[in-house]
C-alpha cells in the first residue's frame, strides 16, 4: 500500500511543494530553520515543533501572541508539553495549502521575534550544538549523538532518521495518528489530565487569594466612613466609593485567578479562558455569602448563627445587596478576563 494515501491530498500537496518527508499520517520538514512534524487528523491539522529550553517569560509572550493571532492562524488549540509546541489548525474546505504555508511562516516568525532558538538545540539536554536530526516519540527534533544514543537505550518507540521496519513492529505498540492529532499529537494523555487538575487548583488558589480584599471590605469601609464623615462628605460620595471598591475587589478576583493559571505553567487557550471566567464568577457569588458572615462577625453584640444569618439575608433585604454586588462583580471580572478573549486578526508585528 502506498503510505502517502494515509494523509489527505491537502497535506500531501503541502509536503511535496515544500520538500517535506511523508511517512504514514506524518509529514516532516523545516520552516525558517525550525523543525516541524505535521499530523493529519479528522477536522484538525496538527503541527508540532520542538522548543527545548524555552524560558517562562518566553512561554508567556508566545501564548499571548498565539492568542492574538488565533483567528488569523485558524487555531483550535495550542500548548507546550515536554518541550514541544503543538498548534492545532481547524481544517475545512476553505483551508488551502497556501494557508498552511502562511501559518507556519507566521509561527516561525513569532519564534524568531521572541529569540526562541530551536535550531541545533538538543531536545534531550537543552544545550546547543546538536546537529543530528532525529525523532523523539515520532516528533522531529535535534539531538546530540550521545544524547540520542542514551535516549534510544532508555526509551522504547523512538524512531531515528534511519527509520524502522514497520513489519517488525508489534501492532499493539503502534499508535493511532488521527487520535493523537485530535488529542494534541503524540502527547501523553495522563500528563494532560494531571495538567488540567494543576490548572484548576492553581486558578482556584489565585481566585481565593483575590477574594481576600472583598472579605475585609467591611473593615475598609469603616475607615473610609470615618474619613468621609470627618470631611463632611454627602452620602452619595460614600456610595460611590463603596461601588468603586466593589469593582476593584471583583477585578482582583479575576486578576489573581489569571495569575494562578499562569503559575501552573500552562498557556492561555480556549478551555483556559473559560476556566478562569467560570471560577472567577463562582468565587464572586460565594464571596457574597461570606461577606454577610463577616459583617455579622464584625458586630461584637451579634452572634453568627444560622438564624441571625437568615434574618439579615431575608428580613433586612441583604439579598438585594448581594445581587447588586454579584452583578457588578461579574461585569468587572469579565473585564479582567476580556483581554484573553481577544480575537484580533492582526498579524504579529515584526
Amino acid at each position: 500500500m502506498n503510505m502517502e494515501n494515509l494523509i489527505s491530498k491537502k497535506m500531501r500537496i503541502f509536503a511535496e511543494r515544500n520538500d517535506w518527508m511523508i511517512r504514514d499520517s506524518y509529514i516532516y520538514g523545516k520552516e525558517q530553520g525550525h523543525l516541524f512534524t505535521g499530523i493529519d487528523g479528522k477536522g484538525i491539522k496538527s503541527f508540532i515543533t520542538p522548543v527545548p529550553g524555552i524560558l517562562r517569560d518566553q512561554t508567556d509572550e508566545l501564548m499571548q501572541l498565539l492568542e492574538k493571532n488565533s483567528s488569523t492562524m485558524r487555531l483550535e488549540e495550542y500548548d507546550i508539553t515536554d518541550g514541544f509546541l503543538c498548534i492545532r489548525i481547524k481544517d475545512s474546505t476553505s483551508l488551502k495549502t497556501d494557508d498552511i504555508e502562511f501559518i507556519l511562516a507566521l509561527l516561525s516568525g513569532i519564534l524568531s521575534d521572541l529569540s526562541i532558538v530551536t535550531a541545533n538545540r538538543c531536545q534531550e539536554c537543552g544545550e546547543l550544538g546538536a546537529d543530528k536530526e532525529t525523532y523523539m516519540y515520532d516528533l522531529f527534533c535535534y539531538m546530540h549523538d550521545d544524547c540520542a544514543t542514551k535516549f534510544d537505550e532508555n526509551e522504547k518507540g523512538v524512531e531515528t532518521a534511519d527509520g524502522v521496519n514497520s513489519d517488525d513492529t508489534d501492532d499493539s505498540d503502534v499508535s493511532d495518528p488521527e487520535a493523537e492529532a485530535e488529542e494534541g499529537g503524540a502527547l501523553d494523555r495522563n500528563n494532560r489530565q494531571v495538567s488540567t487538575l494543576r490548572k484548576v487548583l492553581f486558578t482556584l488558589a489565585g481566585a481565593l487569594i483575590g477574594s481576600i480584599p472583598w472579605l475585609i471590605m467591611p473593615y475598609i469601609m469603616d475607615m473610609v466612613n470615618g474619613l468621609l464623615n470627618s470631611a463632611g462628605s454627602p452620602d452619595w460620595v460614600l456610595n460611590l466609593v463603596r461601588s468603586l471598591i466593589t469593582c476593584i475587589c471583583a477585578y482582583l478576583i479575576s486578576y489573581f485567578a489569571i495569575v494562578g493559571y499562569k503559575l501552573s505553567g500552562a498557556g492561555i487557550n480556549k478551555s483556559g479562558r473559560w476556566m478562569i471566567g467560570i471560577i472567577s464568577i463562582a468565587f464572586i457569588i460565594i464571596v457574597q455569602f461570606a461577606y454577610l458572615a463577616v459583617l455579622i462577625l464584625k458586630e461584637p453584640s451579634v452572634k453568627l448563627t444560622f438564624g441571625n444569618y437568615m434574618t439579615n439575608l431575608v428580613k433586612y433585604n441583604f439579598y438585594r445587596d448581594m445581587l447588586i454586588g454579584a452583578g457588578i462583580g461579574t461585569v468587572f471580572a469579565l473585564i479582567a478576563v476580556l483581554p484573553f478573549f481577544d480575537s484580533s486578526k492582526g498579524k504579529t508585528s515584526k
